[in-house]
């Protein structure tokens, strides 16, 4: 083993324990390891014992639900839902009586983070009185995150009010090149969810082959130093009849090299998608089931789930995780 790679390892191993943060250098460094050599198979084992720690191995199972599968006017180059590409020529939503069903039935099951996930423009008013309803009709501790377009302070606290707990959001890999948003645009609505008294997550996305190691690593300092609660690591999939859908897309070791490489510069949350055995292995504490419309697949059928709980709990089961209990979510209103 490289005794350089494997002090840069070590060292940030101890800082991401300790007070500190890991440099842009030493970022670099981590994501030009070599995918399947000894020291990469060092940094997801460092990465692993890092989420013993920091998240008490605690691993959490989330459910993403898509309401709405219809053409959006933004068009991002990796999107099916690009209004541009024709994919999705009509409009179809879940109906409000369909996402109280799987809040319900996961709920029961034992799940406590539960996503609503739209397109760019999708009313707020509209999202905010389907979380008053999930609320009402499924009683108990539970997180409620809201996945949309941009929020301003009181967008943001209209949701805070209606039963969200928490708004995922992205200043994406590309942005402003790929979609027609800029990145301070998505930093503002960041900012503008904390502001309200929302939990804020984020994300390292769509990851593909074309982003140098360089634009990833001030990818995930601009985020880390938004102080979000967690960030998903995201691949992005290529979707035939999208701009990007001849594209390479990366491994899973290459995902899971860089799950590792956030666990290890990051103090929060570390979610993976797609879900696989590496990247858990490689230090991803969370993973999201998702159902209805996604900008990931082709969508004909919004009733398939892409990824099954039960999946994704057996694989953070086999790499030593433990699920997180009702007792650990505490008030998910809070």
């Amino acid at each position: 083993m490289d005794d350089r790679i494997k002090a840069l390892i070590d060292g940030a191993k101890r800082a991401v324990l300790g007070p500190d943060d890991i440099d842009r250098d030493t970022i670099i460094s981590l994501l030009d390891i070599e995918p399947g050599s000894e020291e990469f198979v060092y940094l997801g084992k460092v990465a692993r014992d890092v989420s013993r720690f920091l998240v008490m191995n605690q691993a959490k199972v989330g459910t993403s639900i898509g309401l709405d599968l219809c053409p959006c006017s933004a068009s991002c180059d990796f999107c099916s839902l690009g209004e541009k590409w024709g994919l999705v020529k009509e409009c179809a939503e879940l109906s409000d009586d369909a996402v109280i069903r799987i809040v319900r039935e996961k709920h029961a099951e034992g799940y406590y983070q539960f996503t609503l996930r739209t397109t760019e423009y999708y009313s707020i008013e509209r999202l905010g009185e389907l979380g008053k309803k999930v609320r009402e009709e499924v009683p108990g501790d539970y997180f409620l995150t809201a996945n949309t377009g941009e929020l301003t302070v009181d967008d943001a606290k209209y949701l805070k009010g209606c039963g969200f707990t928490a708004a995922y959001h992205v200043p994406r890999l590309g942005e402003g090149r790929y979609t027609p948003f800029s990145s301070e645009e998505r930093l503002t609505t960041m900012r503008n969810i904390k502001a309200a008294g929302l939990m804020l997550t984020t994300g390292l996305d769509p990851i593909g082959p074309e982003f140098t190691n360089e634009e990833l690593a001030d990818k995930i300092i601009e985020l880390r130093d938004e102080g979000p609660v967690g960030i998903c690591v995201m691949r992005r999939e290529s979707v035939p009849g999208t701009p990007l859908g001849d594209m390479a897309e990366i491994s899973d070791e290459r995902l899971s090299q860089i799950v590792a490489v956030v666990r290890l510069s990051f103090k929060g949350n570390i979610a993976a998608h797609p879900a696989n055995r590496m990247s858990i292995g490689f230090g991803a504490n969370n993973a999201a089931a998702e159902i209805g419309a996604t900008p990931r697949q082709d969508n004909e059928n919004l009733s398939e789930w892409i990824h099954r709980h039960h999946d994704i709990r057996e694989m953070f089961l086999e790499a030593g995780y433990e699920l997180v209990s009702k007792e650990h979510y505490g008030n998910g209103r809070r």
